[in-house]
């Protein structure tokens, strides 16, 4: 079917006496820019997460995120969305569907195959373990999926200490960056489909990513334009850090 894009849009409107948060989903042709079609979310539903996996594009939300931004309180929902591209078979009917753009592609859709409600705020998606299985981040849980048939089967979890805002995977290494202890690696083992953390930086950061370059580094950047690079080099747990400021 070619290659497309999917980008997430938000916007704040206002309803009568209170701001409402609305967000989309849409499919562009990456040549020409056009939309070929959205999906309308939930009111105060919003995109932190996107990623393919298998045939699937695969969509972490929250709701109401604005008070984890303002005041730090918990998230308490958001979805895990598996959607597939929808297109017309060759010589039907071209009606265009619900929620197809006036100037989109008539039958070019977005078709939700799965949607989970989930207890927190799904801010990070990543397919892995050579795509056979999902990760997904809901509030400080690392949680790992499988698929079961166009519905999704959760193989195992971990907690961390609070809501983690970004992964990144490498083999069967995962580096995850938390609202509190800053980067750390975690290690699944596919033998008894389990996680188990291998260490972590406990200097408090406030990250706003990480990259997992191989199976024990991590860089990493923070809100106040660090540089970080971590690596393990004891048994404690204890990681060699080296920091640069970016200006």
């Amino acid at each position: 079917r070619g290659e497309y894009l999917v980008v997430a849009t938000t916007s704040v409107v206002r309803h009568e006496s209170c701001k409402v948060v609305k967000s989309d989903l849409r499919l562009l042709a990456p040549e020409s820019g056009d939309a070929l079609c959205r999906l309308t979310l939930q009111a105060d539903e919003t995109v932190h997460a996107i990623c393919s996996w298998k045939s699937f594009v695969v969509v972490g939300t929250a709701f109401e995120i604005q008070a984890l931004h303002n005041s730090g309180f918990r998230c308490q929902r958001g979805r895990l969305l598996l959607l597939q591209l929808g297109f017309p078979e060759a010589g039907a009917s071209t009606t265009a569907r619900g929620n197809s753009l006036e100037d989109a592609h008539p039958g070019v859709s977005f078709e939700v195959s799965c949607g989970l409600n989930m207890g927190g705020a799904v801010l990070c998606v990543s397919a892995f373990g050579a795509s056979e299985y999902l990760l997904c981040s809901v509030n400080e849980l690392l949680l790992v999926f499988q698929r079961d048939g166009q519905t999704l089967k959760e193989v195992t979890r971990l907690a961390t200490r609070q809501t983690i805002v970004s992964l990144s995977v490498h083999s069967n290494s995962i580096a995850v960056a938390d609202r509190k202890d800053s980067l750390g690696i975690i290690a699944f083992d596919g033998a008894s489909q389990s996680l188990r953390l291998v260490w972590w930086d406990y200097k408090h950061r406030v990250l706003a990513d990480c990259v997992l370059f191989d199976c024990f580094g991590v860089l990493g950047v923070d809100k106040y334009r660090n540089l970080l690079c971590l690596e393990p080099h004891s048994a404690s747990g204890r990681s060699a850090v080296s920091e640069d400021n970016l200006g």
